[in-house]
């Protein structure tokens, strides 16, 4: 069938007259592909053990290319040769165009389970080295054969058939990216899988709870990196849209208030300023890619550098030798274009943008000329953003040709709200707005698709070291959030501007960690922040430092003092069910606005209270009419990333997550659990305490089993036990610590231990300092200093 895009009728291009042997009939086709260069599908015809070709436009009946061959996918190289795999004989076979004699290319010594076999291999993906990539179904592994090797590599699974995320149940379909993440219809588990190059366990990325699938078996990208499904089970193909991540964005989710270490990490340079491979000439910008590679525009030694994790030296990538043709004479920025395997260079002196296949002894390609660039940025259809300084404007140039548009400025120098002043670098996110770092008017500006005008979203105050001021700022990155980072250069900082904030607040530099002109600005997919000095030649890394969830933003000094008179800030008018009411509240959430998120357990409800409002809002609530009611909610927290609040619905032994948007429904995410209270780390694994089974779970996405990471060794007061668990908080560590509500105890287990450690009480219940009686809620500062709820001592 073809399905043109949003067309609501479809079309039988091949078949359709039932099922049968002739030529113009298929039985049961498996897969199939487009030869663009005939205009024909290639067809696995697997019942009539053959594959068919047949002309696309008006065909009427097939050609059989190949027979006798239990045919369940195909594919084919830039040579024309057709890669099948022979499901029968286990095997993957190479056909060279027109001929039908054929070349084992991955198993074929029969069924099994060693290396150089397969078992009911399903699908195939050739990449551009002809590497072959089967999914292996009946081992429940997907299997990797480089060119002309006897035996295959495991990349994905091979760890026994289920849903733990190193493991796959029957794989199906397969799709490998350019830097080797390979994608599975993982199709027993009802979900789609991604597994990075060499990795030992994968991540769902579609399916789970968030996306039910059913039977998903084919797989494809379209050119845009949309991924499509098949679904055997339901009977359709849906299109999962790729959610872009710009060039320099942090891939995970960064909470304001954020902090990072003060004490950075030299990764390129820092041996003094000179032309050696471990040295640096006034860096201007930089790109960090996946694997945290630095890539730096070493414009005083006009070279471009790449320095791998953890190198003592790096590698020249384009050269400065004037006899080679379009050497770079002053780079100021590049980002790597993945889907060619290129950098992209500003070169500001000779008046161009080059294109440089940094894998390849070649020179670079001139793809801009006479543009006076500094920055550049490019979005998910590879238009190319450029700051052209001395025009005062940023350029769009659509992919592929030269066309250009003015996105930002283009009005001449100045300083009103349509204009730029010797603009420097720029961000472009996912919608397609341009921030722009204003130099010479020490401001950012932000510019929406299609806008006459900017926003100042930093600065704009004149030149200076305030809060609400910058000097000279160059560097731009914006995080999921609006948050933008600034290299400001002059003030020898890096400042954070939450979004419509009237001030910023320093993040990196200032006293604590001293800069000296930072210039470059990027993150790695992980949230840290990599920073170019011109000053001293260096490129530092500044660790992200994830903040738990209930933890303060702020360091809290050993032997702090809080006042001892409280502000009620929700409910505190009676017991009752009102809106401004509570009745046997358990757990709370407060978030970064001070809204706290309180579950009102005995009105089945859970409550948000604006700061300094006088009445509730019922967020989710009892209502037999809803799909997922609410009995008896114990604990909450907020889910910033999904703008979503996870709910223990003790009674129901459930665990629900609610969109906190009016009009949405709960979902379950985990069920037939008696969970009291709950938190989530840093990569969104969630930690559930299991009042029955006196323990603490860990669920990482998309896992419906979890793995003991406190307790589960039956009730009692061994350092292995816990006895009634209520409350968890998990640090940046992975350190889980619980209150143990029954041993009057709180109970620290180090990530991967058997045993626990007894950091307070665990002297029997009493009101002594030494002892706590029925402790229940518990957070934990930066000192380790634990806070604990000791409950029935008031």
């Amino acid at each position: 069938m073809q399905s043109k895009s949003r067309a609501n009728v479809t079309k039988i291009v091949a078949g359709g007259n039932g099922n049968g042997y002739e030529a113009n009939q298929l039985y049961a086709p498996s897969d199939v592909i487009l030869d663009t260069r005939t205009h024909t599908l290639i067809i696995a015809d697997l019942a009539n053990r053959r594959v068919v070709r047949w002309p696309l436009e008006n065909g009427t009946s097939g050609d059989t290319v190949i027979s006798d061959i239990a045919c369940s996918a195909l594919t084919m190289d830039e040579n024309g040769f057709l890669y099948t795999v022979d499901s029968e004989k286990h095997a993957a076979r190479r056909y060279q165009r027109g001929l039908p004699v054929s070349t084992i290319v991955a198993g074929g010594n029969g069924r099994g389970d060693r290396l150089n076999q397969l078992s009911d291999p399903q699908s195939i993906f050739l990449d551009r080295d002809h590497t072959v990539y089967v999914s292996d179904n009946s081992n429940h592994r997907v299997m990797k054969w480089l060119e002309g090797a006897r035996e295959g590599i495991i990349v994905a699974g091979g760890q026994g058939k289920g849903n733990g995320l190193q493991q796959l149940s029957n794989p199906n379909g397969i799709v490998v990216d350019q830097i080797g993440t390979v994608y599975i219809c993982d199709s027993g588990n009802n979900r789609v899988m991604a597994w990075v190059k060499g990795a030992s366990q994968g991540s769902i990325i579609i399916g789970g709870d968030a996306a039910a699938l059913d039977r998903p078996i084919g797989l494809s990208f379209d050119p845009f990196g949309n991924l499509f499904v098949v679904e055997y089970g339901s009977h359709w193909v849906q299109r999962f849209d790729f959610l872009w991540s710009p060039p320099r964005a942090s891939a995970i989710f960064i909470p304001k208030n954020s902090l990072w270490k003060q004490h950075g990490l030299i990764v390129a340079g820092g041996n003094g300023i000179g032309n050696a491979v471990n040295q640096l000439n006034q860096p201007y910008g930089l790109f960090v890619d996946h694997e945290q590679t630095v890539y730096v525009a070493d414009n005083g030694n006009r070279r471009v550098m790449e320095w791998k994790s953890n190198a003592q030296e790096g590698q020249i990538v384009p050269t400065g030798n004037q006899n080679k043709s379009n050497s770079i004479a002053s780079p100021t920025d590049m980002i790597l274009h993945q889907m060619t395997d290129s950098l992209i260079i500003c070169d500001a002196v000779n008046r161009k943008v080059v294109r440089w296949h940094h894998r390849k002894e070649t020179s670079g390609t001139t793809i801009l000329s006479r543009i006076p660039c500094f920055g550049l940025s490019i979005d998910e259809a590879g238009s190319l953003y450029v700051v052209d300084i001395e025009g005062h404007a940023v350029r769009k140039y659509g992919s592929g040709d030269s066309t250009r548009t003015i996105v930002a400025g283009g009005n001449g120098q100045g300083d009103r709200l349509n204009q730029l002043s010797d603009p420097r670098y720029i961000f472009v996110d996912r919608h397609h707005t341009v921030y722009v770092s204003d130099n010479s008017n020490h401001r950012v500006m932000k510019w929406l698709e299609g806008a006459r005008e900017g926003i100042i979203v930093a600065g704009g105050q004149g030149k200076g070291n305030g809060l609400q001021q910058l000097s000279n700022p160059n560097g731009i990155v914006v995080d999921q959030i609006g948050t933008v980072y600034i290299s400001d250069s002059e003030n020898n900082r890096v400042m954070a501007w939450a979004k419509g904030a009237s001030k910023g607040s320093i993040v990196i530099g200032g006293d604590e960690a001293a800069l000296d002109r930072p210039i470059g600005l990027s993150f790695d997919p992980f949230g840290n922040l990599f920073v170019s000095e011109y000053g001293s030649g260096k490129v530092q890394r500044f660790d992200f430092i994830w903040r738990p969830l209930r933890a303060s933003a702020i360091h809290i000094q050993k032997s702090a003092v809080w006042k001892q008179h409280g502000v009620i800030v929700a409910g505190g008018n009676g017991i009752g069910n009102a809106v401004n009411q509570l009745n046997q509240p358990y757990g709370l959430f407060v978030d970064s606005e001070q809204n706290v998120y309180v579950t009102d357990s005995w009105n089945r409800r859970v409550m948000e209270w604006k700061s300094n409002a006088q009445e509730g809002r019922t967020v989710i609530t009892e209502n037999e009419s809803e799909s997922n009611p609410l009995v008896a909610p114990m604990d909450a927290i907020l889910s910033p990333e999904t703008d979503s609040l996870v709910v223990c619905d003790n009674a129901n032994r459930k665990i629900v997550q609610f969109p906190l948007r009016q009009d949405a429904t709960g979902t379950i995410i985990l069920s037939k659990i008696a969970c009291f209270g709950l938190t989530m780390d840093e990569v969104g694994s969630l930690y559930v305490v299991d009042i029955y089974w006196h323990t603490v779970r860990r669920y990482r996405s998309g896992d419906s089993t979890g793995t003991v990471v406190a307790g589960g060794n039956g009730q009692g007061d061994r350092l292995n036990q816990l006895s009634d668990p209520r409350y968890i908080f998990v640090d940046r560590h992975h350190t889980v610590y619980v209150s143990d509500n029954s041993n009057h105890r709180v109970m620290k287990w180090l990530e991967g231990a058997r045993e626990g450690i007894i950091v307070a009480g665990g002297q029997g219940k009493g009101n002594g300092l030494h002892q706590l009686s029925n402790p229940n809620g518990l957070v934990v500062d930066e000192w380790g200093t634990v806070y604990v709820c000791d409950s029935t001592n008031n």
